[in-house]
């Protein structure tokens, strides 16, 4: 078993060191080197499932190799789409929405028109519109 896992880790070695190739010599990688891993990846998940669905019956054994996918797939799509947690969407209700629940943060710097001074030591001062009238 330790000579498949050093086999494995070589493979992604040397992928990893070919996609690195390519960006210093400003090459274009060919669509199939970058699509192997993700059909890599379907091809073992699809062997997975058909591999314990012949082990243990069809119905239990695929819905329990499923179901840490689907999982972890809905935690994956909260983050990427920026879903904040405890935001419930529930329709007809009579909560607001959630638009509303957004509490705006104004910054100083967005007000009037602002200049910038650079003070006798060097640092530089922000003078928004209010502080240039006043």
């Amino acid at each position: 078993m330790r000579a498949v896992r050093w086999a494995v880790l070589a493979v992604f070695v040397a992928y990893g060191a070919v996609l690195v190739r390519d960006q210093i010599a400003g090459r274009q990688t060919s669509l199939w080197f970058v699509m192997a891993p993700w059909g890599t990846f379907a091809l073992l998940a699809v062997a997975r499932v058909v591999r314990e669905a012949m082990r243990s019956g069809v119905e239990p054994g695929v819905r329990r190799v499923v179901r840490p996918g689907f999982q972890g797939l809905d935690e994956v799509q909260a983050i990427q789409l920026g879903r904040p947690t405890g935001l419930v969407v529930t329709y007809g209700s009579d909560e607001p929405p959630t638009s509303a629940l957004i509490e705006p943060h104004p910054d100083r710097l967005d007000a009037g028109p602002w200049t910038l001074r650079t003070s006798a030591d060097g640092a530089v001062e922000v003078e928004t519109g209010d502080d240039a009238n006043a």
